[in-house]
């Protein structure tokens, strides 16, 4: 396998993990009530297809404030994750583990806050999980799996130049 081409899927697996994460915690779909129609999210409520920001209707509950604190903390990592493949395109040191750890806590990060959500509304009846919260778990899954990755790649095992590219 070709450095520049490990490069490549690093990047894209890594961006779209971004992407899974950012979706997932913007939208407003995390759980459904079945009893009145209701859906929540990190950052809104919606009732009857009208959505409303939370900080217009009264305080934010502690357990949303804790997810929204350790995915926004999941998101950053990521960031991170990126530009330090960036960084492995300029440089000829590994960086590949760099952005593993990056990506490995992010993972961390995101299964805490997911685990935080899952808790508050595991039991409650009436209460179906929406697709913002399916997609939190895949961008946790996929974390850990690109970390994984990234870190059997080992850039010294590739004889890099740029002719080689």
């Amino acid at each position: 396998m070709n450095v520049s081409f490990a490069i490549t899927l690093a990047f894209v697996a890594t961006l779209s993990t971004l992407t899974i994460s950012i979706v997932c915690e913007a939208t407003a779909d995390w759980a459904h009530s079945t009893i009145d129609s209701s859906s929540t999210g990190l950052w809104q409520f919606c009732f009857q297809k009208r959505c409303v920001f939370y900080s217009e209707i009264a305080s934010v509950a502690a357990y949303i404030q804790a997810v929204r604190a350790f995915s926004v903390m999941s998101i950053i990592l990521q960031g991170g994750a990126i530009f330090a493949l960036l960084y492995a395109c300029l440089d000829s040191k590994c960086h590949f583990r760099t952005s593993s750890i990056f990506l490995l806590c992010a993972g961390f990060l995101m299964l805490v806050a997911m685990s935080i959500f899952t808790g508050k509304y595991e039991r409650d009846t009436g209460v179906v999980f929406g697709y913002s919260f399916i997609l939190g778990w895949i961008s946790t899954t996929a974390c850990f799996l690109v970390s994984c990755c990234l870190c059997v790649v080992k850039r010294d095992d590739y004889s890099y130049s740029p002719d080689n590219s």
